[in-house]
């Protein structure tokens, strides 16, 4: 893998991370709107979890693709 093809690769995650993080914390809010108004949050705590899920996997692919990264200076 080149340089600028990994480079784009770290960018891209990143992306994803952040979107996700941003998802994560509208879902939480829509939990917390509907639970303050007394609505059932079952399916949007199950969306949540689901979320939360992807995050975490986002969250393992750029620690993977950065710690390779930095590995490979190490090297």
């Amino acid at each position: 893998m080149t340089p600028d093809t990994k480079a784009e690769m770290v960018a891209l995650a990143r992306r994803h991370v952040t979107e996700g993080r941003a998802v994560v914390e509208r879902q939480r809010l829509r939990v917390q709107k509907l639970a303050s108004a007394s609505h059932s949050t079952e399916d949007a705590k199950r969306m949540l979890h689901f979320f939360e899920d992807t995050l975490a996997i986002f969250e393992k692919h750029l620690r993977d693709l950065t710690e390779g990264a930095n590995h490979g200076r190490r090297a």
